[in-house]
């Protein structure tokens, strides 16, 4: 008996493994081989069926830590300890970070089992099922970072364009499903027929996905090719600073020199006097080097000859606000008639700690930059990208173009901003507008509202060059209107299809 059920324990850990093993390999900045994507939780799956709920609601745990650990220790390490963080305290937050990350998978495994136990569901209808419930809790639940699997899909744009009608989740769903009918198939005699059952509608789906992706940014293309919307020329600037930097690395403005972000924007407008735009990245500046920077931001719009977005702080009584602030050329002052939008999403336990204020305040939704009639820009700090109330609120409000600041210095060089990328590229798709990258330590450039990223330079070093941005003259997403409750619609729908099916007497 003693065997029996070690056996069954390794048997259980090793499809964990495997499960993490394939997902860290398929992982954009970790192995990006993203056509294992779509099986790597498929022998999870396999040994979830006919545990008890609080078995599962265990497995799931140790999946959801096997899923986010591997590949990504060091990254959150590294940005806990810039908190100031170290030993025992550094590794109790880690830990209590990723715990957020599996959660979902934990809660899964207990509502999987109870399913398993309470209803008669066809293998069929098992795996979309398991899909959707698992896609719902992952982006339903909060987490202090908005990593998702849906990530690893990032490189195969098509299959990104469903997220313009239900947002993320549905894309989560259309990635975990094929190792959902993958899992039941294992648990199935075989027969072409039972194959076929489960297989071909996963197929199906993903075909149809990929031919509306493909046409959907087809038409972006012709719409483009034609003159149709906007364009914009902008200089987005990348820059490598560590922590403690000091303003002159912004400021200083020296003759035959290319190194200060002034610098750097001046030879980037030598070279296209086109350009419409400078907007420098979010930086690891302390406040009192950020006030002397910003001190002379309208000096600098001013010898730019250009609108200049940059990142600053505002005093608010005893706190401050993390801004983005727009010059004009002809501002008058430090604060005069100078535009700005306050950080609306603060970075958990680094800019606002879980118990009291802290130092920041946080800022309003939606913040939008009027250069023309016909461009508008919606400004994002660095980890405000990822603030679907932020990003829907500016499409409302006529955004037509983002302008995101970040900053990965906290994370010294590892490759979180990869992670941050596809996200954004998520998030495009999802309101259907572009993202133009201003970073420090990041790649920069635009990505289009099709997902498809049109990067220059490199991840690190420093780099201006101007862009020519398209601005789509397209009506808000269905995401867009239905974004406070997408989360939850697949689960949902998954939930009442599972209760409405034919009920049987419960296991004892």
């Amino acid at each position: 008996m003693a065997k029996a059920g070690a056996g069954l324990l390794a048997l259980h850990l090793g499809a964990i493994a495997t499960s993490a093993a394939l997902i860290a390999a398929a992982a954009p900045g970790i192995g990006g081989r993203v056509w294992l994507a779509p099986l790597a939780f498929a022998p999870w799956f396999a040994v979830l069926r006919g545990l008890k709920p609080i078995l599962a609601c265990l497995c799931g745990l140790i999946m959801g830590l096997a899923y986010i650990v591997p590949g990504r220790w060091d990254t959150f390490a590294a940005g806990i300890a810039a908190d100031g963080h170290t030993g025992f305290t550094q590794w109790l937050a880690l830990w209590a970070f990723f715990a957020a990350f599996a959660l979902p998978f934990a809660l899964f495994g207990f509502v999987d089992a109870w399913l398993q136990r309470r209803f008669d569901i066809p293998a069929a209808l098992t795996a979309p099922l398991r899909a959707s419930v698992l896609a719902s809790l992952i982006c339903g639940l909060w987490s202090p970072f908005p990593y998702t699997p849906a990530a690893m899909l990032m490189d195969w744009p098509a299959l990104l364009q469903p997220a313009a009608l239900g947002g993320e989740v549905l894309i989560l769903t259309l990635l975990l499903w094929p190792s959902a009918a993958v899992a039941a198939l294992l648990h199935q005699p075989w027969s072409t027929h039972r194959t076929l059952g489960l297989l071909a509608p996963v197929t199906l789906i993903w075909l149809t996905a990929w031919l509306w992706g493909q046409h959907r940014l087809q038409a972006f293309d012709a719409a483009q090719a034609r003159g149709g919307g906007q364009q914009l020329a902008a200089l987005p600037l990348l820059l490598d600073l560590p922590t403690g930097t000091q303003a002159t690395e912004l400021t200083r403005d020296r003759p035959n020199v290319v190194r200060s972000a002034l610098e750097l924007t001046r030879a980037g407008l030598a070279q296209a006097p086109r350009c419409e735009l400078a907007v420098w990245p979010e930086t690891s500046l302390d406040i009192n080097q950020t006030k002397i920077a910003c001190s002379q931001a309208s000096a600098m719009a001013k010898s730019l000859g250009l609108p200049l977005l940059l990142q600053c702080n505002r005093p608010e009584l005893d706190r401050w606000l993390v801004t983005a602030e727009f010059l004009q050329p002809n501002a008058r002052n430090e604060w005069g008639d100078v535009k700005w939008h306050a950080k609306s999403a603060l970075v958990p336990f680094y800019e606002q700690p879980i118990f009291g204020g802290g130092p920041l305040l946080r800022g309003e939704y939606g913040t939008v930059f009027t250069l023309d009639a016909a461009r508008r820009i919606l400004p994002a700090l660095c980890y405000e990208l990822h603030s679907r109330n932020h990003v829907r609120a500016g499409v409302l409000n006529g955004a037509n173009v983002v302008a995101h600041m970040a900053s990965f210095s906290a994370f010294a060089r590892h490759p979180i901003d990869i992670w941050d990328t596809g996200l954004a590229r998520i998030r495009a798709v999802e309101f259907g507008i572009p993202i133009l990258r201003a970073a420090n330590r990041g790649p920069v450039g635009w990505i289009d509202a099709g997902g498809r990223a049109h990067s220059v330079g490199e991840r690190l070093g420093r780099h201006s060059e101007c862009l020519d941005v398209w601005l789509p003259d397209r009506t808000p997403t269905l995401h867009t209107w239905i974004a406070p409750v997408a989360p939850w619609l697949p689960g949902l729908f998954a939930l009442a299809l599972a209760w409405g099916w034919r009920r049987r007497q419960p296991i004892i």
